[in-house]
């Protein structure tokens, strides 16, 4: 079988008619097109060329024009090398008398459709066009009612797209990785943002999701390192598992009322947000939720809160105190690990577990008062706090873990208010303590 311009193949396999083989290496060669015309019998053709003016005829690398006749055409321009942007490519659909098929140009000369019978073809399919470095533009008419998975996926040159109102429904990681993307309006049209839609999308810094998105997928717009900002709307009932991870230069961030939960690692390495206001409808922060926010500086935990999950807040080393609401029961493993500049935490009454690691290398803690719910201090929940100069012991609590104030290098007072059933050896391991 023949394939498609820009596949990569066996050294002696035949390309599309129209285009060459260039060995590159001794085991493969590559396939690259000529300026050509493609023509089918039928359906939506895809047209993709120079929208510039048209060059003079004294020009001789002008590309050939496309017949007068009533067959459908696809042009298919030069293929660029991978490292090299297309200076003027567009695509965009245009219907015709007789639709039955919609073509990619990605499939070369091959006689490759992407949709061959006329109840389909009001979808653009999976992978239609995966890796087309070749565009820059795309424009989808109004007759496409849905968009397939990875449909883009890899248009590295993609700068922008415009989806009409037809469009209801867009399949999982349909831009992923458009890496020039700049911009997306999504149309009111859309009900949900699948699973990885803008998926390194490391350009794009501007998206407006309308109201009528009830639900965001998981990995949604995570490695969108240039998105400064976003407003969720109020119809978005869930921030599902790294939906956001490692945006790097998001900023400022509006989680609706609507939202019931936030999923683990949803915010995890967004270096650059400030604050977060944790809306009243949230019941947990999970696991890992603001790992590595090094710009967080305040966070508002409401009362609705029960649980803040793993390394929730792992290493925010601008966070300078925190209130933990009268709802929150249990504090998991390493909950505010190497938060640097915390100063301060009040515990409430209802605290029955501080977990492992809880606030283990919060260097800049400088006192801390256990609640009489806490029964037991685990294994080096402030461990390496240096600058912890006092604590206060309920009479509630009964053992303290290994290493729970190991390397609290500052810690000089311990005041116990009752009789502590064990304490471990090594729990107050290189500190100066005094019991006072």
């Amino acid at each position: 079988m023949k394939l498609g311009i820009g596949q990569i193949v066996p050294v002696g396999q035949d390309c599309c008619a129209g285009s060459t083989c260039v060995e590159f290496s001794s085991y493969y060669s590559q396939c690259q097109a000529t300026v050509q015309v493609c023509t089918y019998p039928t359906g939506f053709p895809l047209i993709s060329s120079s929208p510039s003016p048209a060059p003079s005829k004294t020009t001789e690398s002008a590309s050939p024009t496309l017949p007068t006749t009533s067959t459908p055409v696809v042009v298919v321009p030069p293929t660029k090398s991978p490292s090299s942007k297309p200076s003027n490519a567009s695509l965009s659909l245009e219907p015709t008398a007789s639709p039955s098929a919609i073509y990619s140009t990605c499939s070369g000369c091959c006689g490759q459709s992407l949709i061959t019978t006329p109840d389909t073809m009001n979808s653009i399919p999976n992978n239609a066009f995966y890796g087309c470095t070749s565009v820059i533009s795309i424009w989808i008419p109004t007759f496409v009612i849905s968009i397939g998975d990875e449909a883009f996926d890899f248009c590295t040159f993609l700068t922008s797209i415009i989806i009409p109102t037809s469009v209801t429904a867009l399949g999982e990681s349909v831009f992923s990785s458009c890496t020039s993307l700049t911009s997306v309006v999504v149309p009111t049209s859309v009900a949900i943002l699948n699973r990885g839609t803008f998926y390194k999308c490391t350009s794009l810094t501007s998206v407006i999701i309308p109201t009528s998105v009830s639900a965001i997928g998981a990995f949604a717009f995570e490695f969108c390192t240039s998105l400064a900002s976003l407003i969720i709307p109020t119809s978005v009932l869930n921030i599902p598992v790294e939906a956001f991870y490692s945006c790097t230069s998001l900023k400022s961030l509006t989680i609706p009322t609507s939202v019931t939960t936030i999923g683990g690692f949803a915010f995890e390495f967004c270096t650059s947000l400030t604050s977060v206001i944790i809306p009243t409808s949230v019941s947990t922060i999970e696991l890992q939720t603001f790992y590595l926010c090094t710009s967080l500086t305040s966070v508002t935990i409401p009362t609705s809160v029960e649980t803040i999950g793993s390394f929730a807040f792992y290493s925010c080393s601008s966070l300078t105190s925190v209130i933990i609401p009268t709802s929150v029961s249990s504090m998991d493993y390493g909950a505010f690990f190497s938060c640097t500049s915390l100063t301060s935490v009040i515990f409430p009454t209802s605290l029955s577990t501080i977990g492992q690691y809880a606030f283990d290398s919060c260097t800049s803690l400088i006192s801390v008062i256990i609640p009489t719910s806490v029964s037991d201090i685990l294994y080096a929940v402030f461990h390496s706090c240096t600058a912890l100069t006092s604590v206060t012991i309920p009479t509630s609590v009964s053992s303290i873990g290994s290493q729970a104030f190991a390397d609290c290098t500052s810690l000089n007072c311990v005041k116990f208010l009752g009789t502590v059933g064990y304490v471990a050896p090594d729990a107050f391991l290189g500190d100066p303590t005094n019991v006072c």
